[in-house]
C-alpha cells in the first residue's frame, strides 16, 4: 500500500519504505510512482481509497482515533489480497507506532516535534525472524502549504538509501 498506507501508521510493501500517519512524523521514502488518492474523514474516522494511475493496484485503509490512539487496517489487491494492521499513540509533541501485516513484518515508528514547524521521526521494520528489512530517520520542516522532507535510511540490510523533497498540500 502506498499513500492509504498513512492511513493505517503503517509502512507500504514497497521495498522498505516506512510511512506515517497523515500529519504525524516517520519515514517517508516516497510513495512509489504515480497514485490517485480519495480520502473522507468524519470526526475521529478516516477513510481512504487509492489506485496507481494504471489502476492495476486498489486499495483502502482505516483507522479510528480515540483518546490518543489510533487503531487502522487497510488491504491492497497487488499480488493477491495483502492486509495491515496498525496502532499509534499520541503524546502531544510525540507518538509512536506498532504494526504488523500480511508478510508477518513488525514496524515500530516513533516522532517528536521539535517545534511548531519542525519534527524528527524514526521507523524500524523487522521480519518475522528478526531481519531488519529497514530503518531510517526523517526531519521535516513546515514551510505553511508546502514540507521540506530529509530522509535517511537502510534497506535490504545493506542498501543505504536517501531522499530530500518538497511536498505540496493544499
Amino acid at each position: 500500500m502506498k499513500t492509504t498506507a498513512r492511513m493505517a501508521t503503517f509502512h507500504g510493501f514497497n521495498d522498505g519504505g516506512l510511512y506515517y500517519t497523515a500529519g504525524g512524523t516517520g519515514v517517508d521514502n516516497n510513495d512509489s510512482g504515480n497514485n490517485v488518492l480519495i480520502s473522507y474523514a468524519a470526526g475521529d474516522f478516516k477513510v481512504a481509497a487509492s489506485a496507481d494511475v494504471a489502476g492495476a493496484t486498489q486499495e483502502i485503509a482505516a483507522s479510528y482515533t480515540f483518546n490518543s490512539f489510533t487503531i487502522a487496517a487497510g488491504v491492497d489487491s497487488s499480488a493477491g489480497t495483502r492486509w495491515m494492521l496498525g496502532g499509534k499513540y499520541n503524546g502531544g509533541n510525540w507518538n509512536v507506532g506498532l504494526g504488523t501485516n500480511s508478510n508477518s513484518d513488525i514496524v515500530l515508528t516513533a516522532g517528536y516535534d521539535i517545534s511548531d514547524a519542525t519534527s524528527i521521526g524514526f521507523g524500524v521494520d523487522a521480519a518475522s525472524g528478526g531481519t531488519i528489512n529497514a530503518v531510517g530517520l526523517q526531519v521535516k520542516h513546515d514551510l505553511g502549504g508546502a514540507n521540506l522532507i530529509g530522509a535517511v535510511g537502510q534497506v535490504g540490510g545493506n542498501n543505504t538509501v536517501a531522499s530530500l523533497g518538497v511536498m505540496f498540500s493544499f
